[in-house]
């Protein structure tokens, strides 16, 4: 008995499958879309992102904090009056900053400073998140 034999066409390489993105990932691109430069974010606002971002790169691992602490840049740079969260000066503003409330107009931001900065640039195990850090408490608008 003899086989058959059909000619095989030789089948095209197939990328590699796709990776679906990460929570990290999808974190930061809807942030993205919510601080697009053409919207309109009030100045509280970012500052309370800011600070939550702040206060959660403490736990986060290496390449997580790295991109909180561009992502929060950008707001500084966009934003002139997020530099009174980069100031260890005493300030004037009444009440206390509320990490635990929902509403972020409700936790006045500008109430404090961004401490955590100093934790990342100075514990955080990643060599890369700890200058990222250091260049963003030196900011200096030009």
């Amino acid at each position: 008995m003899r086989r058959l034999s059909f000619p095989v066409a030789e089948e095209e390489p197939r990328p590699p499958p796709r990776r679906p993105a990460g929570p990290s990932h999808l974190l930061f691109r809807a942030l993205h879309l919510a601080f697009a430069p053409r919207a309109s974010v009030p100045p509280w606002r970012a500052a309370a992102f800011a600070k939550r971002l702040l206060t959660a790169a403490l736990h986060w691992p290496g390449s997580v904090a790295l991109r909180a602490l561009e992502f929060i840049a950008k707001l500084v740079a966009r934003e002139p009056r997020l530099e009174a969260l980069l100031s260890t000066e005493d300030r004037t503003v009444d009440g206390v900053y509320r990490p635990d409330v929902e509403d972020p107009q409700l936790s006045n931001p500008f109430a404090t400073s961004a401490y955590e900065l100093h934790l990342l640039q100075t514990v955080h195990v990643d060599a890369r998140v700890r200058e990222a850090a250091a260049n963003l408490a030196n900011y200096m608008r030009t």
